[in-house]
């Protein structure tokens, strides 16, 4: 019970939580009349719910949720709650639990099962009976047999996040509920009554997902409209105790239209009181110098300000009897598309510096057409220097063990080849280059050649090693996560969150950003974006 009576808000500190009786406040939900899928952009629909008049509709009482309605005679077996992002549907269904579990309302119902399709994702792969599920999730279940003699709610939280095959037309009718099969099958089953009938359903989804159960299959579909008028007033008069703060807070609100409607959802940022009690603002930051041991880099927009920061770098260090040692310090300029690429001169203390097409930094080339191209060559250059390095002493001698050379290539090879590849932006042609090189070195640990014809899977599954695409993904992923876990303060954080100040993208096809292929690793490790910092919390 205590999952659902304690809440974490927006920017709360681990620990730190709300008592959801303390501050709940009743919502609008209504039935929908319409069966359509809104595809308006949610932005626009709340909007569109905080002008409509509460009076249109007849409100429907959470405690109600599963009597009849006016003119019925039955209640609805499968009841589908559709609403925007953040309008307060999980909230609605930790309260129903809540008050069930304390005795409150529906004490009719003897179990009430909630569920999460972001958890029931997880067992995608396996097969449960529903007895086994509901002893999965409920270890206190383990004494019951049979729930056809119970009444029993099953609450199904979350069906825009659902990723198992909900196939209500294909799927195989499942009416025993001690016989295991796959998750989906439970689930579809489960909502079409062939499984516990006498069971009750109740199904939360954002309106673009409702389509993913037949209508055919829902009894009644409401609509959580978030708060009217004098239910937001009632929410802040909750939280913030002292009168006088309330009221200067709900004036200001209504001061402004765009905060007015965002109010409108109970969850939303802008509406979270610990994020109204915290201190926002939007900060500029501009990045002239990177520093690491005794290495710079001092970096600008545009000539100018280049050379005014090289001038100021130069000053300062002769003041503490210092000098720039000219010879090593080299300009690389990184020009945009549409800025001319004539390299201008810069000097530092009087003499002039060389303009270069790439230098090294820290181990990597930086190019002035930022690309890797050079970089990637570089590191299989490297990289093969190493492994002929070791060629005879260990690969090629027959006295050890295959798992001994593959982990001492892993160890020198692998790390040489892959060196900052946390920080690369690769296109299909670096993928190419580098998985060559990989195969031929395990092809030469284990001794064959292209002639002796053996796939490359193979090879990789004689060694247990990985394609090199998925080992930089593997790395990518391991540092975003160390990013995400860093203080806010931190700039590589910083930089990770934030925004360009000015500039613009040209038409037409568009390079790679780090950004992108970020993105592309999640997605091929299959984790959400908006669940990034939950998964590298772990």
């Amino acid at each position: 019970m205590q999952k659902f009576r304690r809440v974490f808000e927006g920017i709360a500190k681990a620990g730190q939580s709300t008592d959801l009786n303390d501050f709940y406040t009743e919502l609008f939900i209504t039935e929908r009349v319409s069966g359509e899928v809104n595809k308006e952009h949610e932005v626009r629909l709340i909007e569109t719910a905080s002008r409509k008049p509460a009076k249109e509709e007849t409100p429907i009482k959470l405690e109600d949720i599963f009597k009849p309605l006016p003119g019925q005679d039955q209640p609805s077996r499968t009841i589908m709650t559709t609403g925007v992002a953040g309008i307060g549907k999980t909230v609605l269904t930790h309260k129903f639990t809540l008050d069930w579990a304390e005795g409150k309302a529906n004490q009719d119902i003897h179990f009430t099962l909630p569920f999460t399709f972001r958890e029931l994702n997880l067992l995608k792969e396996k097969e449960f009976s529903l007895m086994e599920l509901l002893h999965h999730f409920f270890i206190q279940t383990k004494g019951i047999r049979r729930y056809d003699r119970f009444q029993v709610v099953f609450i199904l939280d979350g069906l825009d996040e659902c990723r198992l095959p909900l196939d209500f037309k294909n799927n195989p009718i499942w009416t025993d509920v001690s016989k295991s099969t796959s998750v989906d099958v439970l689930l579809t089953n489960l909502i079409r009554g062939d499984l516990l009938p006498s069971a009750r359903i109740w199904i939360t989804t954002r309106p673009a997902a409702a389509n993913q159960i037949p209508a055919e299959c829902v009894g009644m579909v409401t609509e959580v409209r978030g708060f009217t008028d004098p239910q937001k007033e009632e929410y802040f008069r909750k939280r913030f105790r002292e009168e006088t703060l309330a009221s200067t807070i709900i004036s200001h609100i209504k001061t402004s239209r765009s905060l007015h409607i965002m109010c409108h959802i109970p969850t939303e940022d802008l509406f979270n009181v610990r994020r109204l009690q915290a201190t926002t603002k939007l900060q500029r930051e501009r990045v002239i110098e990177l520093q690491y041991a005794d290495d710079c880099a001092l970096v600008s927009h545009n000539p100018q300000d280049l050379q005014s920061v090289l001038t100021a770098a130069v000053r300062a260090y002769s003041r503490m009897g210092l000098t720039v040692n000219t010879i090593k310090t080299e300009v690389v300029c990184q020009w945009s598309a549409d800025i001319p690429s004539t390299p201008p001169a810069f000097t530092a203390a009087g003499e002039q510096l060389s303009v270069v097409p790439s230098f090294r930094y820290l181990g990597s080339i930086l190019s002035e057409d930022n690309t890797i191209d050079n970089e990637v060559q570089n590191r299989i250059k490297q990289a093969s220097a190493a492994f002929g390095r070791l060629q005879r002493r260990v690969f090629q001698n027959k006295n050890l063990h295959l798992r001994t050379k593959v982990c001492v290539y892993q160890a020198i090879c692998i790390t040489t080849l892959l060196y900052s590849c946390e920080a690369w932006v690769t296109y299909s042609r670096h993928i190419r280059a580098l998985e060559q090189f990989h195969i031929r070195c395990l092809q030469r640990i284990l001794g064959i050649t292209w002639r002796d014809r053996v796939p490359l899977s193979e090879v990789l599954s004689k060694t247990n090693c990985r394609t090199i695409e998925a080992t930089i993904t593997q790395h990518q992923l391991r540092w975003l996560g160390h990013v995400v876990r860093m203080p806010s303060n931190r700039l590589p954080r910083r930089v990770l969150y934030g925004q360009l100040h000015h500039g613009r993208r040209s038409a037409g096809g568009q390079k790679k950003r780090y950004k992108d292929q970020l993105k592309t690793a999640l997605k091929t490790c299959k984790i959400r974006p908006e669940a990034l910092e939950e998964v590298a919390a772990d």
